[in-house]
């Protein structure tokens, strides 16, 4: 992940701006940027205060509208059910992502060999129907 920050305003406006390519930037902007490994940290312009945790938690509100955001639903809830004290310390959520990750690792592994052996079945299929229309082809 690259260690260079990433400096987004929420303006009065509560538009977003990118100090850094200077222009206004949308939420699907900063998934792309964090996609990207940049890591973004977003201030409100008045105030002064740190809002990239609520601004981040609208990514994924939107990802999530769209269906495209892939948490596991029991990080969602073990966050929910940890309130203050998981999104406050960091240990918390590090073990709670850590945990998700794994989890999701652990799936990805165990889908990988289904997938193997769908394509193997593939193959063979192919390969009997080749076979299949090979021999009807010499009888006749």
């Amino acid at each position: 992940m690259t260690t260079a920050r990433r400096i987004t305003r929420y303006g009065s406006s509560r538009k977003l701006y990118d100090t850094i390519d200077r222009k206004y930037v949308g939420l699907d902007d900063i998934a792309s940027l964090i996609r990207q490994g940049e890591v973004v940290k977003a201030v409100d312009s008045k105030s002064g205060a740190d809002v990239t945790a609520q601004i981040l938690t609208q990514v994924i509100l939107e990802e999530g509208k769209r269906g495209t955001w892939l948490v596991p639903s029991e990080l969602l809830h073990a966050i929910i059910r940890s309130g203050e004290r998981a999104l406050g310390g960091a240990h918390s959520v590090g073990r709670l992502v850590s945990a998700s990750v794994e989890r999701v690792s652990e799936s990805v592994d165990k889908v990988r060999p289904f997938r193997e052996a769908r394509k193997e079945i593939r193959r063979l299929r192919d390969r009997f129907e080749f076979w299949s229309y090979q021999l009807r082809w010499n009888r006749s």
